[in-house]
Formats: C-alpha cells, sequence, structure tokens
C-alpha cells in the first residue's frame, strides 16, 4: 500500500523498533520519503532501549511518541544525532491510570526548544500534576484544551516531505492536499498530527489552514484571560 501511495505521508507507530529491518521491502534502501516512523517510549528505561535502535533504522523521517508518560524522560542525547524530526508526549487514561506531571513535560519540551525539533504535549491523560497538585480529568477533550493550555508546544524545524504521484513525478508544493481546521480545533494541540477537518456538518465557520490556525492559537493565548490549569 506505502509503495503504491507515494502521494500520501504515512506515518507508523512501534514499540518495538528491533524487529523492523528484517520486514522493510528490497528496494527500501535509506526509507521513503513519505514514510515517518515513530517509536514509542513510556518512560526512561524504554527510551534507552529503543531510541539507539531508531537512530540506526533506514528511515528518512523519524520521531519520538512518549506517550503513556510514567516518569521523568530526557531524550537531549538523541535528539543531537539531528536525525529526529518531532517528538510528541501524553498522558494516560487507561484503567488505573499513571499520573503525567507538568514537569515531565516540560522538561521534554524544553529538550526540543533547544534543539529546534517539534514538541507537541497533545492531552494531559485523565490524571494530571501541576504544581504538586493532582487533577482528575475524565474527559478526552478537555484533557487535550488543558495540554493545550500548558504552553508546551515548540514548532521546530519545518519537516519537509518528497510526495511523488503513483507513475513517480514530484508533486509540486501547490498542488499537495492542504488540511483545513474549524474554529473547534483551537485549543487542540493534536491539531498538528491531524488531517484536518472533514466537514462533517456538526459545527459551522470559516476553515482555516494548519498556518493560519497556527496564528490564531498564538493570539487566542496572548488573550485568553481564562484560569488555567
Amino acid at each position: 500500500v506505502m509503495r503504491s501511495r507515494p502521494d500520501v505521508i504515512f506515518i507508523l507507530m512501534t514499540e518495538r523498533p528491533y524487529h523492523i529491518v528484517r520486514c522493510l521491502p528490497d528496494d527500501w534502501n535509506h526509507g521513503w520519503e513519505h514514510v515517518f516512523l515513530h517509536v514509542i517510549c513510556e518512560n526512561q528505561k524504554t527510551a534507552d532501549e529503543r531510541l539507539p535502535f531508531l537512530l540506526k533504522l533506514p528511515f528518512l523521517h523519524k520521531g519520538i511518541l512518549v506517550a503513556p508518560i510514567s516518569g521523568p524522560v530526557s531524550v537531549e542525547k538523541y535528539l543531537k544525532s539531528g536525525k529526529i524530526e518531532q517528538v510528541l508526549c501524553g498522558g494516560d487514561n487507561r484503567n488505573g491510570a499513571l499520573p503525567c506531571d507538568f514537569g515531565w513535560v516540560k522538561l521534554l519540551h524544553d529538550e526540543c526548544a533547544r534543539r529546534e525539533v517539534h514538541f507537541r504535549f497533545t492531552e494531559t491523560g485523565s490524571v494530571y500534576i501541576r504544581d504538586g497538585m493532582p487533577y482528575h480529568i475524565s474527559d478526552r477533550l478537555v484533557q487535550a484544551q488543558t495540554a493545550f493550555y500548558s504552553n508546551l508546544h515548540y514548532e521546530g524545524r519545518r519537516i519537509r516531505f518528497q510526495l511523488r504521484t503513483p507513475d513517480g513525478f514530484p508533486i509540486p508544493e501547490e498542488e499537495l492536499f492542504v488540511s483545513r481546521f474549524r474554529q473547534f480545533c483551537l485549543r487542540c494541540p493534536s491539531m498538528y498530527v491531524c488531517n484536518g477537518c472533514e466537514c462533517c456538518g456538526k459545527c459551522a465557520g470559516k476553515l482555516y489552514t494548519r498556518e493560519e490556525l497556527f496564528e490564531k492559537q498564538e493570539q487566542f493565548r496572548i488573550n485568553d484571560k481564562r484560569n488555567r490549569i
């Protein structure tokens, strides 16, 4: 499927990067321009076990998903390689969820900012700790909005994909698919990894490009006077 659709960005996520090499097709070479691999880790132990494999894998686009985060995790020694383009982080929503501490997320944010790597805090999970105070948040939308209000997001360097038509011709940038979003998406940090609005009709208003909504988000943070967790 990925070979037949070089005009689509595929995002793969795995907890077992050490199994990938023997599964790659013969024409994989150094990787395909439209495939983005993320390795999942929850804590420092799994990060140190899995991320060295990520750095060695033949993928042109590599990222890290720290979720559900269960303790402080430092990834800066892996970011130093220059091979990591994005780090995502989220809390735990399972039964008996482990807490997600603001300080743990800020550590990842600050490391990414120093290395100019994209960072997104996508959701707090159902138990969120800020300044030593636990907050129990059952609603997934509220979790995402609370993550948005944390201001722990960093744009980093632009990630560029070379997409092609199924018969192999490069697609000019002006002809690429542009994701569109509603005003409703303003407080959702998952917007960065979302493919946009399906125009289902459940909400109304103007459709924005990702860049336009980023600008509105920044203005929204500046103007918003509500209490934040």
